[in-house]
């Protein structure tokens, strides 16, 4: 770190100035740097009590602040350079990349997609750090294809870190998650996954029973991996003797993970969610509301859209967004239509459609004839990669286009951000549940929680 400060005629700097301090803490973060990493934090602020766990090291001053307090310290560091942020995520990677394994996980493809968006807490600091979930998060990476579809591995991730958590809470043989897959822990993994799916034994039943049903697989297929590295010989901690022994470990956890856990646990949670559903009293949407919200969308999409007409502005742009996007969403899942992509769009809304043709037109009967005639077909990439239509009816086509045309004619929206529905400025899709949430409280319903995407 090159800093430049003022020092007097003698090239000495002054032993009131300002600069001669800030140098002498930058000095001082440097030398408690090493011992840090050991376990003997010190950290800017003297407490009575420090658990090293709970601090993370800034990376333009070197100084160890709380997790919980670190943001505060992010918007004044004299270190930092003009014009570069750094959020409290990036904080975390970085003191994850200054332990025993930091080099080799700072260089993972998930670094850079993964852990940079991830909350800033307790569970994605231990998960960050640890080698075995690292390297199986950029695993699963592998796999996903589409940027939409990487939240299952941020959640992957987390119940990971908060396994590794409560582990260590209940045993001491428990150091990173590879020492937790031995099968003598098998006992005490099934008491832990209790825990954090908040058991109860009196009634048998979870509080979070999703959690309990999909845990198993989770920890099945982490043993798997962990196998796997060890027959390529990536552990480097361990000796052939020790590998050997280790593979047979891990297989024998595996084991009892497949015969075992579903007894132990599966099989209760997935009873206990079935019957929670059940007796959960199925509501639906007022009409009355139903319609205040349809006239509510409609008025606002031809406010929006004749005001985009003599002048376009964002706000007004943002509108017409959200409003298409409900009413489309209102024809289909939800999904469905907000992960749209503008080149689909474009390709196919011109595009003369198969249902002209003599055979597929035969095959209709006359009430689907008519609405084929009202109706454009756009054919997106749902979940799995699986093909999903979607119905754009004639009056949403000229909101639609105008759409398309502001999206290409203004510098609002990233090159790399190929959703068609998406807000100025922004790298990522508009998420539809939370816009029928904002308009459902909008249109003054009476019961706006009822006006979901499921209900319609």
């Amino acid at each position: 770190m090159k800093l430049i400060f003022a020092r007097d005629k003698k090239g000495e700097f002054e032993k009131s100035s300002e600069e001669r301090k800030r140098l002498l803490t930058l000095i001082r973060h440097q030398g408690n740097l090493e011992p840090a990493l050991n376990g003997a934090v010190k950290p800017k602020r003297q407490m009575p009590k420090i658990d090293p766990k709970d601090y993370v090291v800034y990376k333009h001053c070197n100084g160890f602040y709380k997790r919980t307090s670190i943001s505060r310290h992010l918007k004044k560091c004299f270190a930092k350079p003009l014009g570069v942020s750094t959020t409290v995520p990036e904080t975390i990677i970085y003191s994850a990349s200054l332990q025993k394994y930091g080099d080799y996980i700072s260089k993972m493809a998930v670094k850079d997609v993964i852990f940079v968006k991830m909350r800033a807490d307790e569970r994605s600091q231990v998960a960050i750090s640890d080698l075995l979930i690292a390297e199986f998060a950029e695993f699963k990476l592998k796999a996903k294809k589409k940027k939409r579809n990487l939240y299952s591995i941020n959640q992957l991730i987390r119940d990971c870190g908060r396994f590794l958590i409560r582990m260590r809470l209940m045993t001491e043989e428990v150091k990173d998650f590879l020492s937790i897959l031995q099968p003598k822990l098998f006992r005490i993994c099934m008491d832990a996954v209790r825990v954090e799916s908040k058991f109860s034994a009196e009634n048998n039943s979870f509080g979070a029973p999703s959690f309990a049903l999909h845990f198993g697989t989770t920890l099945g297929d982490a043993a798997g991996f962990a196998r796997t590295l060890c027959i390529e010989e990536r552990i480097n901690h361990l000796s052939k003797d020790q590998m050997k022994e280790m593979v047979k470990a891990l297989e024998d956890f595996r084991f009892l993970v497949e015969e075992r856990y579903h007894t132990e646990i599966g099989s209760l949670a997935l009873k206990d969610l079935q019957e929670k559903k059940s007796l959960k009293p199925k509501l639906v949407p007022l009409t009355a509301d139903v319609i205040k919200l349809k006239e509510y969308l409609e008025k606002a999409a031809e406010d929006a859209f004749s005001k985009l007409k003599t002048k376009v502005t964002k706000s007004q742009y943002r509108i017409l967004l959200e409003v298409t996007l409900v009413l489309l969403n209102n024809r289909k899942r939800q999904g469905d239509a907000h992960y749209m992509e503008r080149d689909s769009y474009i390709k196919q809304i011109n595009q003369e459609s198969n249902h002209e043709t003599t055979e597929f037109t035969e095959a209709l009967s006359p009430c689907e004839r008519i609405l084929t005639q009202h109706y454009k077909r756009i054919v997106c990439i749902g979940k799995l990669s699986r093909p999903v239509v979607v119905l754009i009816p004639k009056h949403l086509r000229k909101y639609c286009d105008r759409i398309y045309e502001i999206r290409e004619n203004n510098a609002w929206n990233k090159a790399s951000n190929n959703y068609f529905f998406s807000y100025p400025d922004c790298d990522q899709w508009i998420s539809g549940c939370k816009v029928i949430h904002k308009y459902a409280r909008l249109c003054q319903a009476r019961k706006p929680e009822l006006l979901t995407f499921t209900h319609l």
